[in-house]
């Protein structure tokens, strides 16, 4: 029969029966029947990475749709994931995920398959969601398989900048709320204030916009932590305070927020929102005015 299923040009389902007749001292066996199906599809199987690292490591809550890094399927089909509680994990375009909020859910991942690959077995994995602060962030950062790629090309650009510096020194100087470790012209903290990636591209939404309308005033928009309205602190959101300043400027020397004032708020989930603050009066015309943002912390 297995030289038969691998030799054969047709597809379909088999039933195989088994029997046992007995003999003088025991019954026979009831008959068993399996349905075996032959196809020429391949098999596929979904893979995962080590506990702790890539994609199935402790996340902290936000609203940014993430790639579970180290999930895929040998066939290199997508893998579709399916979350136990949409509130706490949300599947966003049916491969990654958005840690919504606090707490633990199982996924489930399949792939269908498709004219050459016979669909994979079904896989589940706990995942777990945790609150945000400047600790989760760099122990996150630290789980991502880019992490060690991206601080030894940081680190050899900032010792041939610098060669009084040690390998070690260079490496803690990497996670440094000033330093920039991507290379995207955005510092550490700045990126961790917007949820944005760190460690690689971000998505343009993610990032300052300048909307333009035609009633010709300035605009700029921007992803924050949501401030506690009673408080206005983002601790209870974000772990940590984060203090936005949205300033405008006539030379990009002086800078200052009187004539600035915020115009919408739209909450994103996940302890976020995006934030549009817009210049009082109009921009006169033939004259020029720059809006920034200004992220500190106390």
């Amino acid at each position: 029969f297995a030289n038969w299923c691998k030799s054969s040009k047709y597809s379909g389902n088999v039933s195989i029966t088994a029997t046992q007749s007995g003999s003088a001292y025991v019954k026979a066996a009831p008959p068993v029947t399996l349905i075996v199906e032959v196809t020429s599809r391949q098999r596929q199987e979904i893979r995962f990475p080590a506990p702790g690292t890539g994609g199935l490591r402790l996340t902290p809550r936000g609203h940014r749709p993430l790639v579970l890094q180290g999930v895929s399927v040998t066939s290199g089909l997508p893998v579709q994931i399916t979350s136990s509680d949409p509130d706490i994990v949300q599947v966003f375009r049916g491969s990654r995920i958005i840690p919504r909020k606090s707490g633990t859910v199982t996924l489930t991942f399949d792939s269908p398959g498709n004219a050459f690959f016979v669909p994979a077995e079904t896989q589940t994995r706990s995942f777990t969601v945790v609150e945000p602060s400047r600790s989760v962030w760099k122990a996150f950062r630290r789980g991502d398989v880019r992490y060690t790629d991206i601080m030894n090309r940081f680190s050899d650009r900032l010792l041939a900048r610098n060669p009084g510096l040690t390998q070690v020194e260079a490496e803690k100087i990497f996670d440094e709320d000033y330093s920039d470790s991507d290379g995207d012209g955005y510092s550490n903290l700045f990126e961790r204030a917007l949820g944005t990636d760190s460690l690689g591209p971000d998505r343009r939404q993610d990032l300052p916009l300048q909307p333009v309308y035609s009633d010709n005033r300035q605009r700029i928009s921007f992803v924050r932590w949501k401030a506690d309205p009673v408080t206005n602190s983002t601790y209870s959101n974000a772990g940590e305070v984060f203090e936005y300043h949205v300033e405008q400027s006539d030379d990009l020397e002086t800078w200052e927020s009187a004539g600035v004032q915020l115009e919408q708020v739209v909450d994103l989930g996940g302890g976020m929102e995006r934030a549009t603050y817009v210049t009082t009066e109009p921009l006169p015309s033939g004259q020029r005015k720059f809006m920034r943002l200004r992220i500190t912390i106390p």
